[in-house]
């Protein structure tokens, strides 16, 4: 992913890639997750990337968290791409969930 290509995206094909990202899978009925022992199904079961600060915080704890404790090559590269899409602001941890959503995708998707 790239942020040209994240740029031509509308915000709903954005919260679909970052959900792909996140282990949901593409079904001839839509948008699926297998969790804790049940299906969730999207739309209404898929998270607001985007606009919702606590699901972007799930997507990073599902794509980074390490048994080891250390941070993976993703991880790196992901605080790197939010570094960047906050203009070098040492504030990064104040990112919104749409630029942490930009720096998800491009990190973790390895296109």
């Amino acid at each position: 992913m790239t942020r040209k290509l994240w740029a031509a995206m509308s915000a709903a094909q954005r919260r679909e890639k970052v959900a792909l990202l996140c282990g949901w899978e593409r079904t001839p009925e839509g948008l699926v997750l297998f969790e804790d022992g049940h299906y969730k199904r999207g739309p209404e079961d898929l998270p607001h990337y985007l606009t919702d600060l606590n699901a972007m915080h799930e997507a990073e704890a599902r794509a980074f968290i390490r048994q080891d404790g250390r941070m993976s090559a993703e991880e790196k590269w992901y605080y790197c791409m939010l570094y960047e899409l906050t203009d070098y602001d040492s504030a990064v941890c104040r990112a919104s969930a749409s630029v942490r959503a930009e720096a998800f995708a491009i990190a973790v998707d390895p296109e």
